[in-house]
């Protein structure tokens, strides 16, 4: 582990060099990850000795029930490079990465999980990519070291995305990539709140280019990404960027209307020209409840985009940073300008007296507060 003078000495050089070094940003966020903090910070440690550009550490911890927090605090106050960011609560690993990339001031940005499944080895490579001229840069999976049927859901996962969403989406998917400023500062603009920064990123366009490795098996802890939440993350992604399944929904329309006007001819002449009629109420009644079951389903679907549009429209935040360390407390979204990103590590516990020119809140007489005239 690299101590805080050696670290220093490093900075120093740093500076001797003037601009001419770039500064790279490590965005991770942590979910009980006690069990491979330390080996993956030592891991990137390692991988970027030497190099010729500055790493700046942020670590998103994402709720942590374990000792998560301690473990990033101590390496944050041996390392300035480090700054840790703890949530009010779990808010996902989509809000995680969210948060990073608004805290990153690097020239480059890189995502990746500190499970040490994707190897910190690859940082310098996707640096080299990227200073090429691609604002883009993932680290694609050639194979993956997983058991069976996680492999076997994440094929049938990326081949949904490859069927409806991406159909040039990298086919063993990608969850470590680079992003040029340019890019991470469009991210940062938009308003969704379900918006998965890969999947946006890889539809902004820019130049961009892909590196192969060998994801590896997690040897330490537990993911924490079970099967329903993959599933959810899949219907997120998927009607997020993707009207396929509306469109289905009315080619399906169209076809049974037609079928059903063909069929209602047919029975009309066999009626009129041969007099037959009057059997079949056993293939009616499963044509009915087959008819009915299509229109649940219909109207589930469409309920998940009605879902989104109201979660969309409710403004609630996407996180709400309650500590950080290895870093100044700094205001990202208090205001009512930015309702989704509340940052709150900089405000005391304790409530602050009014002064003559600020306006007191008394309360009402059902004991809501209104502001005093």
């Amino acid at each position: 582990m690299k101590t805080a003078s050696a670290t220093s000495d490093d900075a120093n050089q740093s500076a001797s060099q003037g601009s001419t070094r770039d500064l790279v940003s490590l965005v991770s966020p942590i979910y009980n990850e006690q069990e491979n903090l330390e080996a993956f910070y030592a891991a990137v440690d390692e991988a970027v000795a030497g190099k010729d550009f500055d790493l700046e550490f942020i670590f998103v911890n994402d709720g942590s029930r374990d000792q998560s927090e301690k473990i990033l605090n101590k390496l944050a106050s041996l390392d300035p490079r480090m700054h840790v960011l703890s949530f009010s609560r779990n808010f996902g690993a989509l809000s995680a990465c969210n948060a990073g990339l608004r805290e990153a001031r690097g020239n480059a940005i890189v995502v990746m999980s500190a499970d040490l499944q994707d190897p910190p080895s690859l940082i310098p490579d996707l640096v080299n990519a990227w200073r090429k001229g691609n604002e883009i840069v993932w680290a694609v999976r050639q194979t993956r070291d997983d058991p069976f049927f996680k492999r076997l859901f994440a094929r049938a996962f990326y081949g949904v995305i490859r069927v409806l969403v991406f159909s040039d989406y990298p086919e063993n998917g990608t969850d470590c990539g680079l992003f040029g400023r340019r890019a991470v500062e469009v991210y940062n603009l938009l308003p969704e709140r379900d918006s998965s920064p890969f999947f946006t990123f890889y539809a902004f366009g820019f130049q961009q280019t892909r590196i192969p490795y060998v994801r590896r098996a997690r040897e330490r802890g537990k993911s924490s990404w079970p099967f329903w939440r993959r599933v959810k993350s899949c219907i997120d992604i998927v009607t997020t960027f993707s009207y396929a399944p509306l469109r289905v929904i009315s080619a399906t329309g169209v076809a049974f209307s037609t079928i059903a006007l063909l069929y209602g001819t047919f029975l009309l002449v066999r009626r009129v020209a041969f007099g037959l009629g009057g059997e079949g109420w056993t293939s009616l009644a499963v044509l009915i409840l087959f008819i009915g079951g299509m229109l649940a389903l219909f109207i589930g679907i469409i309920a998940e985009y009605v879902w989104r549009i109201g979660e969309h429209t409710r403004q609630r935040p996407r996180y709400i940073i309650e500590r950080r360390t290895g870093q100044a407390g700094k205001d990202i979204g208090t205001t009512a300008n930015d309702p989704l990103h509340i940052d709150v590590s900089g405000m005391g516990r304790k409530p602050v007296a009014a002064s003559g020119n600020e306006v007191v809140r008394q309360p009402h007489a059902d004991g809501h507060p209104q502001a005093a005239e």
